[in-house]
C-alpha cells in the first residue's frame, strides 16, 4: 500500500466485504485487508506470509476470477473448501475478483455461504462498478467505495442535496448544479458514491428493523441505479441531475 492510502479496516464480525474501485486500487486494499489478519505483525508487508498473500499463494486464501465469464463450476472449489471446519482463530479468505461480471445465477449460488459462512471463513468481493454487482450480493456485504475514500466526492457540492434531510427547493438545487459544472465522468463517480451511501443506509435500516426507512431507501436506490444504467450523454449531465433531484425528492 502507498503510505498515502489508508487500508480498509477489516471488521471480522462482518462476513463479507465489497471493495469498489479500480482494479489496481481494489487489489491493494484486498492484499492489505488479508495481510492484516494472516501476518503475525498485522501486515508488515515484508514477511513470508505477507509476500505469499501478495503473490496469491497463501494457503489460507482462494482467489477466484472469471476466464471470459463466470460459471457455477468455478465455485466448486470454494464449496469444497467450506466443507472443512475451521475456527475464528484460523481465518480463510475467498477473494472474488470482477464481482460486477458475475451473473445472477452464480451470485445466487453463493448467497447462503456469504450471509452465514462457517466459522473462520470470510469473503472479499472486488468490483469496479457498484451497480454492476447483483443486489443480492450487495445487500450482504459491507461496501467500501475506494474511489469515494480516495477522492472528495462525499464533499461534492451536490452530495448533500441527495443525502441530507434538510429541505432544498428545486431552484436552489438548479443553481448549485449550474455552478458545479459537473462532467459526465464526475457524474458516474458521484452516482457510485450516492449508491454506496444509500445501500449503507438501507443496511442500517434492516439492522434497526425500520421498515419505513427500508422502503424509502429502496426507492431512492432504484432511482440511482436507473441513472447509473444510463449514464449521461456529453453535455447532458446537468439535466440528469436536475431530473434526478425531482425524482428522489418525490420519494
Amino acid at each position: 500500500m502507498d503510505e498515502s492510502t489508508s487500508p480498509v479496516v477489516f471488521d471480522t464480525t462482518i462476513p463479507a466485504h465489497l471493495l469498489i474501485g479500480s482494479h489496481e486500487t481494489a487489489y491493494k486494499h484486498a492484499f492489505a485487508m488479508v495481510q492484516s489478519k494472516l501476518c503475525m505483525q498485522n501486515g508488515c508487508q515484508t514477511c513470508v506470509s505477507c509476500r505469499m498473500v501478495r503473490e496469491q499463494q497463501h494457503h489460507a486464501t482462494m482467489w477466484i476470477a472469471p476466464e471470459k465469464k463466470y460459471t457455477r463450476d468455478q465455485f466448486e472449489s470454494l464449496f469444497e473448501q467450506l466443507s472443512f471446519a475451521r475456527d475464528d482463530n484460523d481465518p480463510f479468505f475467498f477473494i472474488i475478483e470482477k464481482a460486477d461480471m458475475m451473473p445472477p445465477a452464480c451470485a445466487n449460488s453463493l448467497l447462503k455461504s456469504v450471509e452465514e459462512p462457517p466459522a473462520g471463513y470470510h469473503f472479499i468481493f472486488l468490483a469496479e462498478r457498484l451497480n454492476g454487482v447483483v443486489p443480492t450480493i450487495r445487500s450482504r456485504c459491507a461496501i467500501h467505495n475506494l474511489a469515494l475514500q480516495d477522492s472528495s466526492y462525499s464533499n461534492h457540492p451536490l452530495f448533500d442535496f441527495f443525502t441530507s434531510t434538510a429541505f432544498h427547493d428545486p431552484a436552489t438545487f438548479a443553481k448549485a448544479v449550474d455552478q458545479s459544472g459537473i462532467t459526465e465522468h464526475e457524474s458516474k463517480e458521484l452516482l457510485d458514491a450516492l449508491l454506496s451511501h444509500w445501500i449503507s443506509t438501507y443496511r442500517t435500516a434492516v439492522i434497526e428493523k425500520s421498515s419505513e426507512l427500508q422502503t424509502s431507501c429502496m426507492k431512492i436506490i432504484s432511482h440511482f441505479s436507473d441513472a447509473h444504467a444510463q449514464p449521461p450523454m456529453p453535455g447532458s449531465s446537468k439535466l440528469l441531475w436536475k431530473d434526478l433531484f425531482l425524482s428522489v425528492k418525490g420519494v
